[in-house]
């Protein structure tokens, strides 16, 4: 998937981080942050689809589906261990079950990977779903897997200030726009292309629209250039 300019630079800087740890012992955490609508959840796709080295493993944990965050109070850790395990065919986890406490089914799990020489990174994306943000993150704090969190700008605005949510993301990245106007427009073209029903010239003046506001400090996200483009196709 072909990434816009901004999306780009984010998803580079992910990568970077990546593998620069490969080879460390501790675990770490980074935190992707930006408005909703700007393609966030679009770069942490890419990033688990290019990056499939044998040595490291994400589980994506979409937090805005009940089933993954049931009631929008905290991480079913369930749906985490089974998706450990559709990733992981070639490891042998037949004996986690009989492990009786929660935390100690999952220190079984990243014990199996570390002894195959797996190193586990966990995307918790949409954080901002999850009221309880002090116990999505704990698998961080007993250092059994690498965290990817994202989240909204505003919703770790008021985290930050609770250090025991945030210490241990020292790296922050930071998405504030959907696209670079002066680079993006063929890209722009190609997404409204591929989702809506409307002419060349019709997206060009969206386009153009998307322009002249984000250079009057309207920054469009892209569910505010889909509605456009979807009261155009009407």
């Amino acid at each position: 998937m072909k990434l816009t300019t901004s999306q780009e630079i984010a998803f580079r800087s992910l990568k970077e981080e990546i593998g620069s740890i490969r080879n460390s012992f501790s675990a770490w955490g980074i935190a992707l942050i930006g408005p909703n609508g700007l393609g966030k959840s679009t770069v942490v796709r890419e990033l688990t689809q290019q990056l499939h080295f044998n040595d490291i493993r994400f589980v994506y944990l979409n937090l805005d589906i009940p089933v993954i965050c049931p009631e929008g109070k905290c991480v079913n850790w369930d749906e985490f261990m089974k998706k450990v395990q559709e990733i992981s065919p070639d490891l042998d986890f037949s004996k986690v079950g009989k492990t009786e406490s929660f935390s100690g089914r999952i220190a079984k799990i990243s014990l199996i990977l570390k002894e195959a020489k797996k190193r586990l990174v966990i995307i918790l994306d949409h954080l901002e779903e999850c009221r309880d943000w002090r116990e999505a993150r704990w698998p961080l704090d007993e250092n059994m897997a690498d965290i990817i969190l994202v989240s909204d700008n505003y919703e770790w605005a008021s985290k930050e200030q609770d250090r025991v949510v945030t210490s241990l993301f020292q790296k922050k990245i930071y998405l504030d726009r959907p696209l670079d106007y002066d680079k993006d427009e063929e890209i722009f073209i190609e997404i409204i292309r591929d989702r809506f029903s409307i002419s060349d010239e019709e997206i060009k003046d969206l386009f153009m629209l998307a322009k002249s506001k984000a250079s009057n400090g309207e920054v469009l996200t892209w569910w505010d250039i889909f509605r456009e483009a979807d009261k155009m196709e009407d």
